[in-house]
């Protein structure tokens, strides 16, 4: 079966298990999923979703994500700000997940690291705080939070809160 671009995009830039190696231990690795997939393995289908959501609200997703990674903070400011359209935690909204930490993953191993951190500190607070969630969702509760949280302050600040304000992780 033919993959979608972004599928192959996200395929193509993640690290299979090596989930910031120093920092996490395999079995949390194997907790927060395979492959950098921590919201579920899920179906071209739900991507193409995901793909038509965002361009329904004005992001060309694959075409923005290529474009964050070549070091476009811009670009990656507009997929972060897709984040606050999501208003239920449907199969869209965790491939969009899947997309968000695969970038993490991606820009944490690159020379690029900053674009990440710029980006998202040119959201509003809430954009802010929503793509947070997203990025804390598949360690919360795991015993790795402290190390995350020691190891990238500009991402998860001290006085980052999950879910703060916001129900859609309930």
């Amino acid at each position: 079966m033919k993959l979608l671009g972004l599928a192959w995009l996200l395929l193509g830039f993640v690290p299979s298990a090596q989930v910031f190696a120093a920092e996490l231990e395999a079995d949390t690795i194997e907790q927060i999923g395979q492959g950098g997939f921590p919201f579920g393995n899920l179906a071209d289908k739900d991507y193409a979703n995901l793909e038509m959501f965002a361009k329904r609200h004005g992001v060309d997703l694959e075409g923005a994500m290529q474009q964050a990674y070549s070091g476009d903070s811009a670009a990656l400011s507009g997929v972060f700000a897709l984040s606050m359209r999501f208003v239920a935690f449907d199969r869209t909204a965790r491939a969009y997940g899947n997309v968000l930490y695969s970038a993490l993953l991606n820009f944490g191993e690159s020379s690029h690291f900053q674009t990440f951190v710029d980006a998202l500190q040119q959201q509003d607070p809430r954009s802010r705080q929503r793509v947070r969630d997203f990025l804390f969702y598949p360690v919360r509760g795991t015993k790795e939070v402290i190390s995350i949280r020691q190891n990238l302050p500009t991402i998860f600040p001290t006085d980052y809160e999950f879910g703060a304000d916001d129900h859609l992780f309930d």
